[in-house]
Formats: structure tokens, C-alpha cells, sequence
């Protein structure tokens, strides 16, 4: 009899055993599957799913788990969405775009600089900001460069670009500091407009000014001066009505006289060459 019973208790026993084991590989099997899905997500595939069996704890955790990498796949399309509409409007800008980093370093171009300045893209990047400007022609001349970064922004300076052909390029400069909520560089955004044909326009314009107010001096003084003489007399004497007439007349040459200084001394001004007084 107590061998019977001690047979029977080691099959109980290994029974335990079995059904222990067996309880113990439902657990970790799904467990193992999961690790592998997480490794695989965690590698960069976030399209891959862990399988969902039952509808134990292990299940709830592969279905919070699916939920998690479907919300982190969202996030990433949107991310990349955003990412290649920014990147499309770099790459269609007309105008010179420039990002460069805390020490003036060239990090992103976009195909209008390759364009407006012969250079290769590799030849710029990585290089200083400052090398594209042509020697005096710099819109961070006599400014420190700490202060522009305390200060944060240029607006329209007039300044000059400088091609890999040695050709100067006028162009309308602006730049801005990027900062992070913490107040880092996050980088400097520069945009370049070319305006050599505005330049161009400036100068003909004022050689036309020039030329026609020139040609317009010499026949006013001689009018000025033969009214002058008529007014007093010297070739004869004046009716009433002829006075008149010549005073008219030198009204308005003065007038137009006065004119035509105007548009030279305005000329003048718009190219630097004759300075406003300051009254205040």
C-alpha cells in the first residue's frame, strides 16, 4: 500500500510538473514573441505588428503595444510630410537661402545660392558665412559677431555676394537667429535677393537725370540771362505788356531752374554722393 501510494504521488507529481511547465512556456512563448516584435520596431521597421493571441494580460500588452507604434508611425509620416514641404519650398525659392550655425558655418543651401554663386554645393557647406561676401561688401562689417547674435536679426542691408568667378553681386541681405525655448541656437536663416538689375535700372536712370538736367542748364541760363537784359532795358525800352510778359517769363525759367537742381541734388542723395542735414 505504501508503495502504491508513493507511485501515485510521483505521478501527481510529474503531472505538476508538466502541466507547470506547460503553464510556464503559454507565458513566456508570447513574452519571446513580443521581445522580438520590440526589437524589430526598435530597429526602424514601425509597419511590423505584434500577433495578438487570447485575451490574457500578455494580449492586452501586444495590443497597447500595437497602439503605441501605430501613434509613433503617424507621428513619423506627419514629421516626414512636414520635412519634404519644407524641403520643396527651399528648393523652389528664387531668391539665395542660407542656414548656417552659432559660428557662422554653412550648414544648408538651397539651389538658387549654387546657382547665383557658381559654387558646388560641398564647396560651401561646412565653410564660413563670411567667405561669400566680396571683401567690403559684407553685411556683418563693423558688427561684432556676438552682438548680431544678441541682436538677432539684419533687415534688407544692402551688401554685396562674391561667385567662385570672382564677379560681385549686389544683393538685399536678411538674417535671423533661430532660437529653442531654452534660448540656443538652433541656427542662423539668411535670405539673399539679387538685385543687379534694379542696380542697373538705379544707374540709368540717374545718368538719364544727369544728362537731360545738364542739357537743360545751359539754354535756361541763357534764356535767365536775355530776359535779365531785356527786363532792364538794355536792348530798349518796354511797354507795359511786354514787362509783363518777361517777368512771366523769368518767373518760370526760375522755377524750372529750381527744378531741375531738385532732381540733380535728389540724384545726388539716392547714390550716397550728398548727405541730409539732421535738424533734430
Amino acid at each position: 500500500t505504501a508503495r502504491a501510494i508513493g507511485w501515485i504521488a510521483l505521478i501527481v507529481i510529474a503531472v505538476g510538473l508538466v502541466i507547470l511547465v506547460g503553464a510556464i512556456r503559454s507565458i513566456t512563448q508570447p513574452l519571446k514573441s513580443l521581445v522580438a516584435d520590440t526589437q524589430r520596431v526598435g530597429a526602424g521597421d514601425l509597419a511590423h505588428r505584434a500577433t495578438v493571441r487570447g485575451a490574457d494580460e500578455v494580449a492586452e500588452l501586444a495590443t497597447s503595444f500595437n497602439k503605441m507604434v501605430g501613434s509613433v508611425e503617424r507621428s513619423k509620416q506627419e514629421l516626414l510630410g512636414a520635412k519634404r514641404y519644407t524641403d520643396s519650398i527651399i528648393q523652389r525659392m528664387i531668391n539665395s537661402l542660407i542656414v548656417a550655425d552659432a559660428e557662422g558655418r554653412i550648414q544648408i543651401i538651397n539651389p538658387a545660392t549654387v546657382d547665383l554663386l557658381g559654387y558646388p554645393e560641398d564647396e560651401l557647406l561646412g565653410n564660413p558665412l563670411s567667405g561669400l561676401f566680396a571683401n567690403e561688401g559684407s553685411p556683418f562689417a563693423g558688427i561684432p559677431w556676438d552682438t548680431f547674435l544678441q541682436q538677432g536679426v539684419l533687415r534688407n542691408v544692402e551688401c554685396t555676394y562674391q561667385s567662385k568667378h570672382g564677379k560681385r553681386i549686389p544683393v538685399l541681405f536678411s538674417s535671423a537667429v533661430m532660437r529653442d525655448e531654452q534660448g540656443q541656437i538652433q541656427g542662423i536663416v539668411c535670405v539673399a535677393q539679387d538685385i543687379t538689375e534694379r542696380k542697373y535700372l538705379e544707374q540709368l536712370k540717374d545718368r538719364f537725370i544727369k544728362t537731360v538736367s545738364h542739357e537743360l542748364r545751359t539754354p535756361l541760363a541763357s534764356i535767365s540771362e536775355g530776359v535779365s537784359l531785356m527786363l532792364e532795358e538794355v536792348l530798349g525800352a518796354l511797354n507795359a505788356d511786354q514787362r509783363t510778359f518777361l517777368q512771366m517769363t523769368s518767373k518760370e525759367t526760375g522755377r524750372l531752374k529750381r527744378l531741375v537742381n531738385t532732381l540733380l541734388d535728389l540724384t545726388e542723395i539716392e547714390s550716397g554722393k550728398l548727405a541730409l542735414l539732421d535738424f533734430g
